[in-house]
């Protein structure tokens, strides 16, 4: 059990201790403003940097992006400039080391008579050994051609006349012969007509001058009298001369032009060949302009469009006539001239 005076020295002790604790609770308050400047502070030490490969040039270019360029070309021969951010094709012949500079001015036609320059203008690849044959917009044109007609190559609708690329594929021919039967008295006629497809045409009644026959198929209103004649004829076998009626008779078929057949009356048999007449049909072909293969038919003196369409405002082309019996005639105008076309009957 503690005594009176063992409790009073504790209670000492114990106030000794709180003093002491709040006395140096404020000396460290007091000296905490003052600590910064008890310790001093070091600054870390500076290093250069090492200099960068290529330093110095990478300064001297940007300094020089606010100065004037100037671009300056080289010249190959002849003086020409080189293109500086386009390249030029060069092709080389085979067997021939030495490269073909198709700008060059001196150089030889790759493709004659093609200049080189042309290939370059309208962007073709003459490197090709049928190069000038090709037809690179597949008008039915080949590239020499369009040379030659100076169209564009590359352009569908740009391409030479198309006259000629026509092609004979056919040439029909009907003959006919028309006969003056009969007469009685005057302005009282009789025809008759027959035909290599066996056609045939006959008069059973009379018409006079200005009339118009027959009144059937296959020749239906296609004649007319335009006037009945006596003529002297002489016989060349016995040198007699004698009189003859002849009719002349006009074509009314819209592609006869009007054209008149003198007809004696009495055609005897020998004379038969001679008074033959014949209707032609063109069977043709246009190699181009994207109908080759096709065919289409035209009649002789007939105008038609090529490419071929029956209902074509111009027709510039003509299948004026037939000659030797198989020989279409073709003519159309091109820059003020006449041009024509033959085409021979293809071989059976």
């Amino acid at each position: 059990m503690a005594t009176p005076a063992s409790q009073n020295y504790e209670k000492i002790i114990l106030a000794i201790a709180v003093i002491a604790a709040l006395g140096f609770g404020a000396v460290v308050f007091l000296q905490a403003g003052k600590l910064d400047e008890q310790f001093t502070r070091q600054a870390p030490r500076k290093q250069d940097a090492p200099p960068l490969p290529g330093e110095k040039k990478i300064a001297e270019a940007v300094a020089s992006l606010g100065t004037d360029k100037e671009w300056k070309q080289a010249k190959v021969a002849g003086g020409r400039s080189v293109d500086l951010f386009t390249g030029i094709a060069w092709f080389v012949k085979k067997g021939e080391p030495a490269p073909v500079d198709l700008l060059a001015p001196d150089e030889a036609p790759v493709h004659p008579p093609i200049t080189n320059l042309w290939w370059i203008e309208n962007d073709l690849d003459p490197g090709y050994a049928d190069a000038p044959a090709r037809d690179p917009d597949k008008d039915g044109f080949s590239n020499l051609e369009e040379f030659t007609a100076e169209t564009d190559p590359k352009d569908f609708s740009s391409h030479p006349p198309l006259g000629s690329k026509l092609r004979l594929a056919n040439l029909e021919s009907l003959g006919f012969l028309l006969t003056f039967s009969s007469e009685i008295g005057d302005n009282k006629y009789q025809f008759r007509y027959e035909d290599t497809k066996k056609g045939q045409n006959k008069m059973k009644t009379y018409i006079g001058r200005g009339d118009t026959f027959f009144l059937t198929a296959p020749a239906l209103q296609r004649f007319r009298v335009k006037d009945v004649v006596e003529e002297k004829v002489t016989n060349e076998r016995t040198n007699l001369t004698t009189d003859r009626k002849f009719a002349f008779v006009e074509d009314l078929k819209p592609n006869k032009d009007g054209k008149v057949y003198k007809i004696p009356k009495g055609m005897r048999t020998a004379e038969r060949p001679q008074y033959i007449q014949r209707d032609y049909t063109a069977v043709l072909e246009l190699a181009a302009a994207g109908q080759s293969g096709e065919t289409f038919r035209v009649e002789e003196n007939t105008r038609f469009a090529l490419p071929f369409d029956e209902a074509a405002a111009e027709k510039p082309y003509l299948f004026k006539e037939v000659r030797n019996g198989d020989t279409v005639i073709i003519e159309w105008e091109e820059d003020g001239e006449t041009k024509t076309l033959e085409l021979r009957k293809p071989a059976s």
